[in-house]
């Protein structure tokens, strides 16, 4: 992308299904309760190899709330075959990381993980047999690793705005100025 492209807006799955079919590496931002996680499930409902790692952790630092098992329950009635890897060292995560197959890795955020883990998780993003999907609450301390991604999608309750990375970079810019005001 140029930078250039109108910003689109549309339906949180269907921006979530263009972006997989369009892109690699893909930002999903949006408030809590948006539908991020579960829009993007429905996307890649019907892709093959399709891996969740959770995180424990909320955006404010908090352990997520009891009913995060629940959730997961019900992400896998979407789809019964996706991958659920609990943490990026443990073994299942050694084995996604090992293989060699075409694959989805869909990271539930970045904050609250430790070195090491982000350093597992940024080798995704340039081995062409991975199709990496981060799912963030602010592009705003994504400001770093905007560069290593194609498109943000951020979803709202009534669709979702599709921003090319130079835009994103425009706009964290702007908050974090904001914030060391």
């Amino acid at each position: 992308m140029t930078g250039t492209e109108p910003i689109v807006v549309c339906t949180s799955s269907e921006a979530v299904s263009r972006a997989i079919a369009r892109y690699k590496n893909i930002i999903i931002c949006g408030i809590q309760g948006v539908g991020k996680l579960t829009s993007t499930i429905r996307a890649v409902k019907n892709h093959p190899k399709v891996y969740l790692i959770e995180n424990t952790f909320d955006f404010d630092g908090k352990t997520k709330a009891k009913g995060y098992d629940k959730y997961i329950k019900y992400l896998l009635s979407l789809k019964e075959d996706l991958v659920i890897i609990e943490e990026v060292l443990s073994e299942k995560g050694r084995e996604f990381i090992q293989s060699t197959d075409d694959r989805i890795i869909i990271i539930d955020g970045i904050f609250g993980r430790n070195e090491r883990e982000i350093a597992a998780i940024a080798s995704f993003y340039e081995n062409y047999d991975v199709r990496v999907i981060l799912i963030d609450r602010c592009i705003r301390y994504l400001e770093d690793i905007l560069g290593h991604f194609e498109i943000v999608i951020e979803l709202t309750h009534d669709g979702a705005v599709m921003l090319p990375i130079e835009t994103a970079l425009e706009i964290c810019s702007v908050l974090n100025k904001t914030l060391e005001r």
